[in-house]
């Protein structure tokens, strides 16, 4: 109890600072391109704080999707405010909008629909409805993939014209840069695809456990077959 406290209270006073800290931004820097991009990148860098939590994860309700969906898409804010800082000759375009609106309904879609049916037992499928699954799973470990590319691209920007700078403050960013992106968003994106793995294990050493039984485990037998129609559903709809 204590421990969920704290994490919410640390969260909300994240979010808030990093909302002062975008509306700053935007008011000192709204005339230039990295400024705008910097303040949109602490929005979405506040959207991640209010989502994000400490332990399990538990299902994702509708309410949180779209915040989770922007806090994914600021990835691509990441590497056009990448692009801006250390690139002089860069300019927005209107197909970098399309990226993000496209990384951002990704993440919606697996939020609401490739997750759960990625996270689904084994147990209660027939091999049709398993094949779904399978893909399902793999478009979840190709999203936090997605992810991985868009950082190794900040990252490549950042390092491309190091040698070039000559403005020994813009260096310093860029070594900051380089640091951040590869210890959080980098290590962030492998823990997700390792959890879901190990979430995945541990559900199968479960369904072994209760086929000796005939029992539905830590899902509720009611449950599941709802589970398995609505997927059903699907599989025949897509075939």
């Amino acid at each position: 109890m204590l421990l969920s406290t704290i994490d919410i209270a640390l969260r909300g006073a994240t979010a808030a600072l990093l909302l002062v800290l975008a509306v700053s931004l935007y008011r000192g820097f709204g005339t230039v391109l990295a400024g705008r991009l910097a303040a949109a990148f602490a929005l979405g860098s506040a959207a991640h704080a209010v989502t994000s939590s400490i332990g399990a994860p538990s299902p994702v309700s509708p309410a949180h999707a779209p915040l989770i969906a922007i806090s994914t898409g600021n990835v691509v804010v990441f590497w056009l405010f990448a692009r801006a800082v250390f690139d002089d000759e860069f300019k927005l375009r209107w197909w970098h909008g399309l990226i993000w609106i496209a990384v951002v309904v990704l993440s919606l879609v697996n939020c609401l629909f490739i997750a759960p049916v990625a996270m689904m037992r084994n147990s209660f499928v027939s091999g049709d409805v398993m094949t779904v699954i399978s893909a399902a799973r793999v478009l979840f470990v190709a999203i936090n993939l997605l992810v991985l590319g868009f950082i190794t691209l900040a990252v490549a920007q950042t390092v491309a014209s190091w040698s070039a700078d000559l403005v020994e403050g813009r260096r310093r960013v860029r070594v900051f840069i380089v640091s951040a992106a590869a210890l959080y968003g980098g290590l962030n994106a492998v823990l997700q695809i390792a959890v879901q793995q190990r979430r995945r294990r541990t559900r199968q050493h479960a369904e072994f456990g209760d086929a000796g039984r005939g029992g539905c485990g830590d899902i509720d037998c009611d449950d599941a077959g709802r589970w398995r129609g609505s997927v059903s559903g699907w599989a025949r709809g897509s075939g």
